[in-house]
């Protein structure tokens, strides 16, 4: 078997990051090759709340690359359980089917989440199974891809590959497995770090994990409240000062600023034993586990003096420090005595190390779906190559085929071309006798339409003169390519008859005579309208000429050349038919019909 490469780990807590390089032997055993510690902390409480403190984790991030010599190319990721959401879910067991059981628990995932799943980066494991078999326990890690991506990118930027990434919770958890916690009987790992504290179960295999929010920095934010100092003030006098006080009768130090300082981290601490009470009584009720017999402390802030013994006295536990690199081999070139001050810190960088040993017993995948997407496409790159190499094969076999044929179809090519060119001849004799019949129907057309257009404008002339009332007679009859607009040389004038009529011809339509002056060149192509203005001799009644007038639009509808006068042509019409004064029998009107056929000049 050969030698896995070399990893970088790096775990991106609240406010420090642990990063360790680890090489790995024939055999899979981890060696530590280097390790660094970084503390990037906030400033201020506001800083600490704000949504965008993960900006200073992002710059010691860089400085991280930039400032240390890393060798190995693939790097794995544990994001804090403070930018994670962890929640177990019960399912019923109703299937032995793995791709429906995941069916199940994305569902869950999907009702569960906190975030838009859009914006979301998730993954679950089945974690394990009721006594009665009837319910499985899943779960389900939830973080934002936006804080995900910020992270890959700068360590793409830094030219290193994602390995794996997943959350502290996990990582440690896998971590303690592989150190033998829990394996017998339930033991609790307690890893209080800055923003958040992380409250582990290890149950014969079992894993239960509750995320508590208090933790070293709540101690900070309520020593700056008592003494009115900054955030980072009080972080310092925590530092300098800090220690659990052991209460009862025992004597306060001599500090006065130490005592109190003592109390306020004994105050938060009572918190934390609270939360953790409430953790246990809620693993043995909903998760059926076994009493914890152990504590382990971890994290930065489990440092302070008095802690293992506080925990022991409210806890009626053992309390021990966790000690993760009980499975590593520290090569000679690693600095022993810096390690041994934060190796209580660095079980997630171990657990994160373990994934590339073998399989852990909790192997999640928080990946960004672009690059889940580039992953899958890598995958594919050999069977690319191989599909392109067959591909050029089959290529340069049909090149080599149709080169054997190249002389044969040549030949037959000259003869082709002959026999086209010879083609192309004969269509070329049969392409200008078509050209010239085509010349002859075109002609033979024309003379069809000249022949068909010399009874038209009688036609028009007869039907009109047969619709005309006696009592009517008109005084123009004009040819109107559009409403308003009249064309000049197309008009019928005539005086007032003594019966009605049209009495003479001035010219209409095709009748039009004249010379070719500018009115006609300004004349419509085509006549849409025929507009009739004309007097009604009748008696001194009114009724009567309005009568005759009605009757001559009828008429007009029944020649067969005009479209039927709709309500909006009668309103209209009235406007233009004026009714004959009292002293006066003679009625005038304009009437303008609009032909169901235009007529083309």
């Amino acid at each position: 078997m050969g030698k896995k490469p070399n990893v970088l780990c790096i775990d991106i807590g609240a406010d420090t990051l642990k990063a360790a390089e680890f090489s790995y032997s024939q055999e899979g055993v981890m060696e530590l090759l280097n390790f660094v510690f970084t503390e990037f902390g906030y400033t201020d409480a506001a800083a600490l709340e704000n949504s965008d403190s993960s900006v200073e984790m992002l710059i010691a991030l860089k400085n991280l690359f930039a400032e240390h010599t890393f060798t190995a190319k693939r790097v794995n990721v544990s994001l804090s359980a403070h930018d994670a959401l962890i929640r177990f879910v019960k399912i019923p067991a109703l299937t032995d089917d793995e791709m429906k059981i995941n069916q199940i628990i994305e569902f869950e995932a999907k009702q569960n989440s906190p975030f838009p799943m859009d914006q979301t980066i998730w993954d679950s494991q089945i974690v394990g199974v009721s006594e009665d078999g009837t319910e499985i326990d899943a779960m389900i890690i939830y973080v934002r891809s936006e804080e995900v991506e910020k992270i890959v990118k700068i360590i793409r930027d830094a030219g290193k590959k994602i390995g794996y990434i997943e959350v502290a919770p996990t990582a440690g958890y896998n971590a303690c497995r592989a150190n033998m916690v829990g394996e017998e009987t339930c033991e609790m790992i307690l890893d209080i770090g800055g923003h958040c504290s992380t409250l582990s179960f290890l149950d014969s295999g079992k894993l239960f994990e509750r995320t508590i929010p208090i933790a070293g920095n709540t101690i900070t934010q309520q020593i700056s409240k008592e003494f009115g100092i900054s955030f980072k003030d009080a972080e310092e006098l925590k530092r300098r000062h800090g220690f659990v006080a052991l209460g009862g009768a025992y004597e306060d130090p001599d500090s006065e600023v130490a005592a109190i300082v003592s109390k306020i981290v004994r105050n938060v601490m009572t918190r934390l034993h609270g939360e953790i009470s409430r953790s246990i009584n809620l693993y043995r009720a909903h998760q059926k586990g076994n009493k914890p017999e152990k504590l382990y402390l971890a994290g930065g802030s489990s440092v302070m003096a008095y802690m293992p013994r506080f925990f022991s006295e409210k806890l009626k536990l053992p309390v021990d420090y966790l000690n993760p690199f009980q499975i590593v081999t520290v090569t000679d070139g690693v600095d022993k005595e810096a390690l041994s001050e934060v190796a209580h810190l660095y079980s997630e960088v171990i657990g994160l190390g373990l994934r590339n040993v073998g399989v852990c017993p909790v192997e999640v995948s928080l990946i960004p779906e672009s690059l889940r997407r580039e992953r899958v496409a890598h995958q594919k790159e050999p069977y690319f190559y191989a599909s392109a190499f067959a591909l050029l094969l089959c290529l340069g076999v049909t090149y080599w085929s149709f080169s054997k044929q190249y002389v044969t179809v040549h030949q037959d090519e000259v003869r082709a071309k002959r026999e086209v060119d010879k083609t192309q001849l004969a269509m070329k004799q049969v392409d200008t006798a078509y050209r010239k019949l085509n010349a002859e129907i075109s002609e033979y057309r024309q003379a069809l339409d000249l022949l068909k257009d010399r009874d038209l404008w009688p036609e028009i002339y007869n039907k009109i003169q047969a619709a005309v009332p006696p009592e009517i007679w008109l005084s123009s009859v004009r040819g109107i390519g559009k409403l308003g607009a009249v064309a000049s040389a197309s008009t019928i004038s005539t005086d007032a008859p003594p019966e009605g009529g049209f009495g003479g011809f001035g010219g209409f339509g095709g009748f039009a005579g004249g010379g070719e002056s500018k009115a006609k060149k300004d004349e419509p192509t085509e006549y849409k309208w025929i507009e009739f203005n004309g007097y009604i001799r009748t008696g001194l009644k009114n009724a009567e000429a309005t009568h005759i007038y009605e009757r001559f639009k009828k008429n007009l509808e029944k020649t067969g050349l005009f479209k039927v006068f709709s309500i909006a042509d009668s309103d209209r019409m009235i406007k233009n038919f004026k009714l004959a004064p009292q002293d006066s029998n003679i009625s005038s009107f304009k009437i303008e019909a609009e032909l169901l056929t235009p007529i083309k000049r």
